[in-house]
């Protein structure tokens, strides 16, 4: 818990229908996701915090509540609910910043007088919790708010990159020197993986006039969480947000690896299809070189995550050429430059032609005139399409990168536009 002090903001949590909670202006927030955040810019400091679970608990009162005469079902358990709440609550407590209070009120529905108004900042919340019995698990789900961390990558000024992080409604610019920073990214996220709880990782950018740290913690059940702080050369923080780990390690990789293995050729080079060959073609390549990794790709794959043993390095392979599988227009497989390149017939590129004898690959892309997200079978597309993109890694050689339609691995078929809206997911190397 922390430390009893002066609060000079608040925010409350008090369920009501649509919402779960409010800050001191009366601003109401959280009723489709677990996300509990301040956006404005003259309360500092800017935050956006991860609860798992904290609006399906909202739910729970909302679903038994009949709002048009404020009353709630009788059989509802307002004891094991708020217990779970107090629960959501505390974990919430302490990611705040510490300039701001909790108080939590029962619903204006709740007349059971389980208990009333609690101060974070006075009241003994651990005895409360207590009083209402064992500590119960949270509720083992995802984060209903998905997605709450997305890149987007540009090139700025010469020599200079920009890494645009959106956190919930919250956007930073990251700006950092090209030729030095994507080796420190590289560790920097190895390090993310390969670390023990608690321990603060960061990497400083542009000048080491900031730096983003990400601290390796736990909600409940949920192991892989994080929080995540850009700090300025004082150490003061700009910005914090509770993260998953591996979703935001995953989306800060893949966004990076899309911007620099895809259209790094010029117009001209493309157009009379004459590439660089020998030290330029190194020199093209090396910062997306720089940047892959064996044991970020080994973290950020389930199926290897949870099946295999983690690399025991980066690796030493250097890539020049990369290939994404997208079933549109009849073919399937797109060169770096975008063209189309192979279909379950072959894959045919400068640097040599592969066999697609795959089973099960004609059928699976003989269905790209009929992209229907919606369709009851399309995840089961999608991951048959996953499986096929395995068998395709293990004909290329090492120097050609793979890459499989979009990063959203847990519901394809959420994102119609899922070529434009997210990046290519990779097909790892083995």
């Amino acid at each position: 818990m922390k430390d009893k002090q002066a609060k000079d903001h608040y925010i409350t949590i008090s369920p009501d229908l649509d919402y779960y909670y409010q800050d001191e202006e009366g601003m109401c927030g959280g009723s489709t996701d677990d996300v509990i955040e301040n956006t404005d810019r003259i309360i500092q400091p800017l935050f956006s915090i991860v609860i798992p679970g904290i609006s399906e608990w909202c739910r729970r009162y909302e679903d038994k509540t009949d709002f048009t005469n404020t009353e709630t079902d009788p059989s509802f358990d307002w004891k094991r609910w708020h217990r779970d709440g107090l629960l959501f609550a505390q974990e919430l407590y302490r990611q705040m910043p510490r300039n701001y209070n909790l108080l939590y009120d029962p619903p204006f529905e709740d007349r059971s007088g389980t208990l009333s108004s609690i101060d974070f900042s006075k009241d003994n919340v651990e005895a409360i919790i207590k009083s209402l019995g064992e500590h119960p698990y949270l509720p083992d789900a995802r984060p209903s708010y998905k997605y709450n961390v997305a890149f987007q990558i540009s090139d700025e000024e010469k020599d200079t990159l920009a890494i645009t992080m959106t956190v919930g409604n919250y956007t930073h610019t990251l700006r950092a020197h090209r030729p030095k920073i994507f080796n420190y990214l590289r560790m920097w996220m190895e390090r993310v993986v390969l670390d023990e709880e608690d321990v603060i990782q960061d990497v400083c950018f542009f000048g080491d006039t900031w730096a983003i740290q990400m601290i390796p913690q736990r909600i409940g059940q949920f192991t892989q969480m994080g929080q995540l702080r850009v700090v300025d050369h004082n150490e003061e923080e700009l910005f914090s947000a509770y993260v998953d780990r591996r979703e935001f390690i995953r989306g800060l990789y893949l966004s990076l690896l899309n911007h620099l293995g895809f259209g790094i050729f010029s117009t001209e080079e493309f157009r009379a299809a004459k590439y660089p060959e020998g030290e330029e073609l190194v020199k093209r390549w090396q910062p997306y070189n720089d940047l892959r990794s064996d044991i970020i790709e080994w973290y950020i794959t389930d199926d290897l995550y949870y099946n295999s043993p983690i690399p025991a390095d980066t690796g030493s392979r250097l890539v020049n050429e990369t290939v994404v599988i997208f079933s549109d227009w009849g073919c399937c497989m797109w060169d770096t430059m975008g063209c189309g390149c192979g279909d379950e017939g072959g894959l045919f590129l400068d640097s040599g032609e592969y066999d697609m004898d795959i089973p099960g690959f004609k059928e699976w892309n003989a269905r790209w005139g009929d992209p229907d997200t919606n369709a009851p079978d399309y995840e089961s597309w999608w991951q048959e399409g996953w499986r096929i993109a395995k068998e395709i890694r293990k004909r290329l050689p090492p120097s050609i990168d793979l890459y499989y339609m979009c990063f959203d691995p847990a519901q394809p078929d959420a994102h119609p536009d899922y070529k434009a809206r997210l990046p290519k997911i990779i097909v790892p190397y083995q």
